[in-house]
């Protein structure tokens, strides 16, 4: 099984032109990456750019792995993200909040919509 992680994409991925040309849809993160690369400067967007990578990995594009690998593929994603957003309706906001640990949060109403923001 091989498993994809932040540590790893940049060899397992965006290093290998003939996988990446497999994943058209992600080429702007991996245009991001390679200019990130041929600038150290940029480090931090270089990191970025892998991280957005990694979690725009979806279904399909798991599948496309499997098949070039040849075997299991798992993705590690991170949340990175400080504020969260959704919304749900009055009957079905009880088991949309449990799917969620919010700790800091602000919803309101209009209708029969109840949209909420959460945060770290």
């Amino acid at each position: 099984m091989l498993k994809i992680n932040l540590v790893n994409i940049e060899d397992t991925i965006l290093k290998n032109k003939d996988l990446r040309q497999k994943l058209p849809e992600l080429m702007p993160y991996v245009d991001i990456w390679e200019f990130a690369v041929r600038n150290p400067s940029l480090k931090g967007l270089r990191k970025q750019a892998a991280l957005d990578y990694l979690n725009a990995l979806g279904e399909k594009q798991i599948d496309v792995l499997i098949d070039y690998f040849n075997c299991p593929v798992t993705i590690d994603k991170l949340d990175n993200q400080v504020v969260r957003n959704f919304q749900s309706t009055v009957e079905n906001l009880e088991e949309e909040l449990k799917k969620f640990q919010l700790k800091n949060m602000v919803c309101y109403r209009e209708g029969t919509q109840v949209y909420i923001s959460s945060w770290k």
